[in-house]
């Protein structure tokens, strides 16, 4: 249980510090870097890759979790030509 609790605290201590970066390094480090207008850019192509990423899965989540259990006790081929297809569908959806 000890082990538990270290990595839980130096998983929170990183990801703490991690947000501390990123504050400082908006609030402090870009401002100074570049105008106010590049911001607001990188900021709005960052929002419209974080939206579109939910559209380019296609839907493919839902059958990867609930049909993985019954894919595997099936032959290995026809399970990766699944997954092949998937993933092939996916590639063409994000353009």
């Amino acid at each position: 249980m000890g082990q538990i609790r270290r990595q839980t605290l130096i998983s929170s201590l990183i990801i703490y510090s991690g947000f501390l970066l990123g504050a400082f390094n908006l609030i402090y480090v870009l401002p100074r870097l570049l105008p106010v207008e590049y911001i607001g850019l990188t900021r709005l192509i960052q929002d419209f890759a974080a939206m579109l990423t939910a559209f380019a899965g296609l839907g493919f989540a839902g059958p990867f979790t609930d049909l993985d259990p019954i894919l595997k006790n099936i032959l290995n081929r026809v399970v990766m030509t699944f997954y092949n297809s998937s993933l092939l569908l996916r590639i063409l959806g994000c353009w």
